[in-house]
């Protein structure tokens, strides 16, 4: 698990899983877990997505390793922005995103109050994992 601190000096932690072919540019995933979730909610999906994918698992403030945020430290705003601060730590300029839950309220944050700041490519779910799964090719509907 990699950590890097956002602009208000929270430390957060990532996990990114990378699979595709060294020698072609590869898109990235971004996945957002639910509330009460973490990074290690999406294990079962690395397989099926990091082969195309460069997958990056963010955990939100306050979950998994990321540090404890203080009473005005979480908002969707924020959240949104701790995306768009490790897609700059990472060096990536647009991405795709998948959401769970309150993942896919951060998701939909971006449309709100990121306009033309950063590049994504297209929202892969907004909702519930396992009723969008054939969106993003993966298994037949039912998750991994």
């Amino acid at each position: 698990m990699d950590k890097f601190a956002a602009s208000d000096g929270l430390r957060l932690s990532y996990i990114s899983d990378d699979y595709t072919d060294p020698w072609r540019k590869s898109d990235t995933l971004v996945m957002l877990h639910a509330a009460m979730g973490g990074a290690r909610r999406f294990y079962a999906w690395v397989p099926h997505v990091a082969r195309d994918f460069r997958v990056v698992r963010l955990e939100l403030r306050g979950h998994g390793e990321s540090e404890i945020p203080g009473p005005t430290q979480l908002t969707f705003e924020r959240l949104w922005q701790d995306v768009v601060e490790l897609l700059d730590h990472l060096g990536v300029e647009r991405a795709h995103l998948m959401g769970s839950s309150a993942g896919a309220f951060v998701c939909s944050t971006r449309l709100r109050f990121a306009r033309g700041r950063r590049g994504v490519q297209r929202r892969i779910l907004r909702g519930d994992l396992g009723l969008l799964v054939p969106s993003i090719g993966c298994g037949d509907g039912r998750g991994p």
